[in-house]
């Protein structure tokens, strides 16, 4: 069984998915979204909501209120491919309040793979596929140059990508 709930937080309203072991997706959705219909019939989106989406409640819930929870609170799948799921395990990694570049990130993964460099954009692909927002904390990857680049596709997804980062005491940003 699969299950969904909507969640309102101070950016918006988020879509968190689960299957009875694990955070499956969570992201912010729009306006739209929130009034639309879903085509997955499966879903269970009234009655208990499974332990993974429960705790993931939680933790966003805490993260929102300026705590800083522990991602590994939160059992989650990913579904991507190899490469994607080694970017995203680099992208775990960054600390609450910092960033990482695509070039650092690409960096890393050419380091861990004894080869001579990896492209940003291949990294900048992985992150575009990231269905699990704040987790997997793709709003912490910045462009070279420190700007704001990349960070979903709502309409006013690098505004959000900057109120993550000033929520997370990045105010320079």
């Amino acid at each position: 069984m699969y299950y969904e709930t909507l969640m309102d937080t101070p950016y918006g309203v988020m879509r968190l998915q689960s299957d009875d072991e694990a955070l499956t997706n969570a992201g912010f959705i729009s306006t739209a979204e929130v009034s639309g219909t879903n085509e997955i019939s499966n879903i269970k989106r009234d009655g208990p909501l499974a332990a993974p989406l429960q705790l993931a409640l939680d933790w966003y819930q805490r993260y929102f209120d300026g705590e800083e929870p522990d991602p590994a609170e939160v059992p989650i799948r990913p579904e991507g491919t190899p490469f994607q799921m080694e970017v995203w395990s680099i992208v775990r990694q960054i600390p609450y309040g910092e960033v990482l570049s695509y070039g650092e990130i690409a960096r890393k993964i050419a380091a861990q793979r004894g080869i001579p460099r990896m492209a940003s954009q291949a990294v900048g692909g992985a992150m575009k596929a990231n269905k699990i927002f704040i987790l997997i904390p793709c709003h912490r990857v910045i462009g070279a140059d420190g700007s704001m680049v990349g960070y979903g596709t709502l309409p006013n997804s690098l505004e959000l990508k900057r109120a993550l980062l000033r929520h997370e005491g990045m105010l320079e940003i």
